[in-house]
């Protein structure tokens, strides 16, 4: 479980909470869809339930509880490890729907990520985003990474998206990969680090793609450390770190990846590698070939 931190509880605005069962219905219905070539050809990322049971939270946890493949499949010869993705019960649901109620009332939280675990604000909350820059001790000059719920939220944050870039979304979205494209005019600058480029991703992890669908909109995804330090991969380092300057940290287990993202700058045709974090620079550069 998570510790709960709240320095400033008293002024915090009580929110309704949701039903657990609610929240489970979403999530099966949403967000377990990787993208394939095109949306018609969309692999659930959990068995399909069978004729005549339906998606309660008993049966949803019983199909998150199994190993999945991260990426699409593999060609021949080729091999990747598999995920464990957290099974969402109840204590889960419960640490999630007060992640999202902390997210819209502009707080920040820790969180599990696909790769380790994230600091997260509303994107749309300004004194949430100088919080994160303030408890990591980042540089306002360097943007902060933000996460998606699905692909299909690109263009709330970014434009100009160039083919390159569409191709290795769906290619590795849901996934260990940070597009840097041209910022939306309508992102803060602050986000940014008061640039015109902003770096995006979709986590192929239950927790975070929920807490971003609950929110509303995209949250931050920068590693929850101290600028410098290494990233934490259990609530415990991040506690350690700055679990006295979050309002909350949702404990999921350690990240199934453990290594950070890949970073790619993809704001020309001509994609580079600024990273290379858990997909490799092969894998990026296979991806980036014409489709056939």
């Amino acid at each position: 479980m998570g510790a709960l931190v709240y320095p400033n509880a008293g002024n915090r605005r009580a929110m309704p909470r949701r039903e657990p069962g609610n929240l489970i219905s979403q999530l099966t219905t949403v967000i377990y869809y990787r993208q394939g070539k095109s949306a018609e050809n969309r692999t659930p990322l959990l068995p399909p339930l069978k004729k005549g049971i339906k998606g309660d939270s008993t049966t949803f946890m019983e199909r998150t509880n199994q190993e999945i493949p991260l990426y699409p499949p593999l060609k021949k010869g080729e091999s990747r490890g598999a995920l464990r993705v957290p099974p969402l019960d109840a204590a889960l649901v419960e640490q999630l729907q007060e992640g999202v109620s902390i997210l819209k009332q502009g707080g920040v939280i820790a969180f599990p990520t696909d790769t380790v675990y994230g600091l997260g604000a509303a994107i749309n909350c300004p004194d949430g985003v100088q919080r994160v820059f303030a408890i990591k001790q980042r540089p306002a000059d360097q943007a902060l990474p933000v996460l998606l719920a699905g692909p299909e939220q690109i263009d709330e944050v970014a434009t100009g998206i160039t083919d390159t870039a569409r191709r290795l979304a769906r290619r590795f979205w849901p996934g260990a990969l940070t597009l840097v494209l041209k910022k939306n005019p309508g992102v803060a600058a602050a986000v940014a680090g008061g640039g015109d480029t902003i770096g995006v991703r979709v986590p192929c992890h239950p927790v975070a793609v929920a807490l971003v669908r609950g929110t509303g909109v995209p949250i931050t995804g920068t590693s929850a450390n101290l600028s410098g330090l290494s990233a934490g991969k259990t609530a415990a380092e991040v506690r350690d770190q700055i679990g006295s300057y979050v309002d909350y940290i949702i404990d999921a287990g350690p990240p199934p990846a453990g290594t950070e993202s890949t970073i790619v700058d993809v704001t020309a045709e001509e994609p580079v590698i600024l990273r290379e974090g858990a997909i490799s620079r092969s894998e990026i550069e296979k991806a980036c070939l014409p489709e056939r």
